[in-house]
């Protein structure tokens, strides 16, 4: 990656970014990614997350034809990749998928137990 950014001629958070667009071409004319696209793919994505900056398409141009990432699904693919998310925010995500499991798990606790005292309820009633 090093001087991916050094030919850039504006700062994209200084100037408000709402979205990204990759594009680049392969002088040799072939558009297969290389594995450096797919990664720096896969850390912009990431950084993106981080600043609200989403990545909408990363592109490899040639003369007569282009690759797209977004039409592909490779943008998908990388998007849902733990490769450079920091590991803080992947723990976070889970305790917060177990703690909606928890919530949602208490709550079904709480229907059955409620559901149980109308039947006993309604038994009581139904005896007298």
């Amino acid at each position: 990656m090093d001087g991916l950014f050094e030919q850039s001629e504006c700062d994209p958070i200084q100037k408000r970014t709402v979205s990204l667009i990759m594009v680049h071409n392969h002088p040799s004319g072939e558009l297969v990614p290389s594995d450096a696209d797919r990664d720096v793919t896969d850390r912009l994505i990431q950084v993106g997350k981080f600043v609200d900056i989403p990545v909408l398409d990363h592109m490899i141009i040639s003369n007569r034809h282009f690759y797209s990432f977004a039409d592909i699904g490779v943008l998908s693919e990388l998007e849902m990749s733990l490769k450079y998310v920091p590991l803080f925010v992947q723990k976070e995500k889970a305790l917060n998928e177990q703690r909606e499991e928890f919530e949602k798990a208490t709550k079904d606790i709480v229907k059955k137990t409620e559901y149980n005292k109308a039947v006993k309820v309604a038994g009581v009633m139904k005896a007298d």
